[in-house]
């Protein structure tokens, strides 16, 4: 094709004229998300399908600088949070958008406040929740069955057949259990769904497209979720705001939680019962008058004995549920397309970062007990509907030919965070591998009966020596306990404790203890002036905001709580807020100056610090090239506001970087700020009633949406933050690479590197003392044990408390009684754990000292001993 002359087009002119002159658009951005940067002339050469595109761009406006290029790859990363979307025929595409509708309108009319969610829990709860024990039961006895007797190795006929109609039965127990009891685990049916949309959809592509790949399939489906996940979104939404007994308040709350059958808790509130005898509460929820009427001598603080009761919220947002999963979902059917090698890994980072805003949305725990439940449910259901998605996408032979491939990328790119992740797997699934192992053990013993339906065992020497019908495991055990013997395992034990100490110092102390104090600041101030809360809660927030482990959202929220109610009556809640925000910004910036001026400075000339901060890594050292940059880049802004508050700032001091620009770059941090504001100010509003009516029946869903965009900025300033650094790290190394190397550290570290050296070679497990491995095990086995005691029986643990509770009220004014007598137990074995670790960890690092001090004296006497006989006397 010959080229058209190019003609000039001038700013002011538009699209059109730009077109008719030839000139087509020049566009960035995936297909039908892009946008127009200009217009340019293009030709091809060669063979279509082969061609090469010239081309002579020519933008119609300013030309591009720095700004529109931090622009543009912001926009590319945000693009990232959508999935792309697969071309597919159109008749196809309404075919499938019309299935994926089919179940999710069905469970949004049978399970959620939309429809008739409240009578289905009553129905089910009333009716057949009786019957869950004997269920359960009876699932784990067949469970047990199946797998003694090697039933995923049947491979005859009649076994096959006899070995399917058993999992069915097994699946169709499962799902009748989480509906009989769905009444106390209402986000079990969620769950049931994320599984059935995925096998819904197989099984209508079997009958209707038979012959089309199944990953190609998969990929189609991308579209058809996103809409359809829109199309509840927007119904929900709609919802909720056409009525205002569809909001979310107290008065729907209660309604709801009566209707699905919830049954109150009146522990602690005997008082609250109708009668002495009565297993009913003394107040009515009145509905259509939007009030709650209480008996005589009925305190309105009684509503609290549905405050476990989670069944009325999931109703409540679960239609948001649903959306949220398809929306999940369409990201996984993006990666399981066939040319898609990457899924595995994009799909292992989006889960990590899931799970971190769960670790976010734990800081908000505080504004109350929905947001943290309902995004709990939400991660559930995504990875069980991903589970499936695997399940149909590979086959076994796929996946066997795929696992060393697989295994050997992992090990290649994330070898030196094995132990990381294993010790992880230790302190979370030790209990799982202890019943592994029994049943491995009760499997074994039938093979040695040698029946029909078990797996035949050898009588000859395995490769490791033994004699498989002489182990009292089963071969494939004996592999898992080979592989775990080959582990270091002083490292993964280490390791398992420090994932032990951060989880019970993120989630316990901090959460907890915080929480506590936090709220005894709230009660204390809240007959203070304005201008004396002020100070108080500034001081009292520098001085948190100092402390390492504690995050800003706390004191953002408790800022949000304590002085709009003191302010309204004088400002009014809009200029109330937005004093608080101003008051929040002012300490965040006063908090940052001195991290990195009184703290971080004042700290860059020691060596250790420098060391600890790994000045000298390429990941810091793209920190500070891009934080020295002139000017505010978004790059730079989404690591001051993304980065943790104290980390980053003490960085900023160590680097010596200037005060001002860094604290111009955190301005931006307003972003997050304001919705923490407005989650605690809504909390508050929310509490506060008139005439036992709610005063602001609309502030339960703004703070449950404020809650969850704090939630959301937070996190995703923060992936943005890393994206940037990995960016810089592997584009600008020229840049980097001209940062000096601080010697000092450089020398520190050559030390650091052979103590370690040293302190893994007298730590490997042939050679570590027998007393010392029992301290190490006896560490690791009290920490798995506090952990499982704080996670699965947290009520059991801590007082239920939040920011608007008072100690004088909800703990009888001893603080102290925040920790329950089980909860104390477990920090009593949380603390041995710890002394254990300490003994063994003294232990090593002494005697690694020791070789350490012996070779470098050593290697002196030899330097002595070359120089003396290389004397020559005159």
């Amino acid at each position: 094709h010959s080229p058209r002359p190019p003609r000039s087009v001038r700013f002011d002119e538009d699209e059109s004229r730009a077109e008719t002159a030839g000139y087509s658009p020049v566009e960035i951005g995936d297909e039908g998300t892009s946008t127009t940067v200009g217009y340019s002339t293009q030709f091809e050469i060669g063979e279509e399908g082969t061609s090469t595109t010239l081309d002579d761009s020519r933008h119609t406006g300013k030309k591009t600088d720095a700004p529109y290029e931090s622009l543009r790859r912001t926009k590319s990363v945000m693009l990232k949070f959508f999935p792309k979307m697969e071309p597919v025929p159109l008749d196809a595409f309404v075919a499938l958008t019309i299935l994926s509708l089919i179940p999710s309108i069905a469970y949004l009319a049978l399970f959620t406040a939309m429809g008739v969610g409240s009578t289905t829990f009553y129905f089910l709860s009333t009716n057949y929740k009786q019957y869950a024990s004997d269920i359960a039961y009876s699932l784990a006895i067949v469970l047990f069955l199946l797998y003694i007797s090697d039933s995923s190795e049947w491979s005859s006929k009649c076994g096959s057949i006899t070995r399917n109609i058993s999992y069915t039965i097994f699946t169709l127990g499962i799902v009748l259990l989480v509906f009989f009891v769905s009444s106390d685990y209402p986000y079990g049916p969620v769950c049931v769904y994320a599984v059935f949309i995925p096998l819904w959809l197989i099984l209508n592509k079997m009958v209707l497209l038979p012959k089309l790949d199944v990953r190609i399939f998969i990929g189609w489906l991308s579209g058809p979720f996103l809409l359809t996940a829109f199309f509840v979104m927007i119904s929900w939404v709609t919802w909720v705001f056409l009525d205002v007994e569809n909001r979310w308040t107290d008065i729907t709350r209660l309604h709801a939680a009566e209707e699905s059958a919830c049954v109150p808790n009146f522990e602690d509130l005997d008082h609250c019962r109708a009668t002495p005898d009565s297993d009913d509460v003394c107040f009515t929820v009145d509905i259509n008058e939007d009030k709650i009427l209480y008996d005589e001598g009925c305190a309105e603080s009684c509503t609290q004995v549905y405050d476990d009761c989670l069944n009325s919220f999931i109703l409540w947002v679960g239609p948001m549920l649903v959306a949220a999963t398809l929306f999940f979902l369409s990201f996984m059917c993006t990666f399981m397309r066939a040319e898609s090698e990457n899924g595995v890994a994009t799909f292992g980072k989006i889960w990590l970062f899931l799970l971190f805003i769960m670790w976010v949305s734990a800081s908000l725990a505080g504004a109350g007990r929905g947001v943290t439940p309902a995004l709990a449910a939400l991660t559930l259901a995504g990875f069980v509907g991903t589970t499936v998605f695997f399940a149909v996408s590979f086959s076994r032979e796929d996946r066997k030919a795929k696992r060393k491939i697989v295994w050997s990328k992992v090990t290649a790119d994330y070898g030196g965070w094995l132990d990381v992740f294993r010790g992880l797997v230790v302190l979370t699934c030790t209990p799982v591998i202890l019943v592994y192992f029994a049943f491995s053990v009760v499997n074994q013993a039938v093979r040695k009966m040698r029946l029909p339906f078990s797996m035949p065992i050898s009588d000859s020497p395995g490769p490791n020596g033994i004699i498989e019908s002489e182990d009292f495991v089963t071969k494939k055990t004996r592999k898992h306990i080979d592989v775990f013997k080959s582990w270091d395992r002083v490292k993964v034990s280490t390791n398992a404790i420090y994932w032990g100490l951060a989880f019970m110092t993120l989630q316990v102390i901090v959460s907890q203890f915080t929480l506590l104090l936090l709220s005894w600041l709230i009660d204390t101030t809240a007959n203070y002036s304005l201008m004396v809360t002020t100070s108080i809660l500034f001081g009292v927030g520098l001085v948190l905001f100092l402390l390492p482990p504690v995050p800003g959202v706390p004191i953002y929220l408790t800022m949000g709580i304590v002085i709009p109610a003191i302010a309204r009556d004088t400002f009014g809640w809009t200029l109330s807020i937005a004093y608080c925000t101003a008051v929040s910004i002012v300490l965040k910036l006063f908090a940052c100056a001195l991290q990195q001026k009184a703290i971080g400075q004042t700290l860059s000339n020691s060596v250790s610090v420098r060391q600890l901060v790994g000045i000298n890594t390429k990941i810091i050292k793209a920190m500070r090239v891009i934080l020295e940059e002139k000017g505010m880049s978004i790059a730079k802004v989404t690591i001051l506001v993304g980065g943790p508050d104290w980390p980053t700032s003490v960085l900023c001091g160590i680097l010596r970087l200037d005060l001002l620009p860094i604290l111009f770059g955190t301005l931006p941090v307003v972003f997050l700020i304001f919705p923490t504001v407005l989650t605690g100010t809504f909390t508050y509003m929310a509490s506060l009633q008139i005439d036992g009516s709610p005063e602001f029946g609309w502030a339960g869903v703004a703070a449950t949406l404020a809650a969850t965009l704090t939630a959301g900025v937070q996190a995703g300033s923060m992936v943005i933050a890393a994206y940037y650094l990995d960016q810089t790290a592997s584009q600008r190394g020229q840049e980097i690479d001209k940062i000096p190397i601080d010697e000092e550290v450089r020398v520190s570290e050559a030390r650091a590197e052979a103590m370690n050296e040293k302190y893994a070679e007298i730590t490997q497990w042939p050679v570590v003392p027998p007393w010392a491995k029992g301290l190490l095990y006896s560490s690791v086995a009290l920490m798995v044990t506090s952990f499982y005691m704080v996670n699965l029986f947290q009520a059991e643990c801590f007082t239920e408390y939040e920011l608007t509770d008072t100690i004088e009220e909800d703990l009888d004014g001893d603080w102290t009684n925040l920790v329950l007598p089980l909860g104390r137990v477990a920090l009593l074995l949380f603390a041995i754990a710890l002394t254990l670790f300490f003994v063994f960890k003294k232990w090593a690092t002494h005697k690694a000292a020791m070789l350490l001090d012996q070779m470098e004296q050593l290697t002196d006497e030899d330097i002595a001993h070359n120089t003396s006989s290389m004397h020559v006397s005159p």
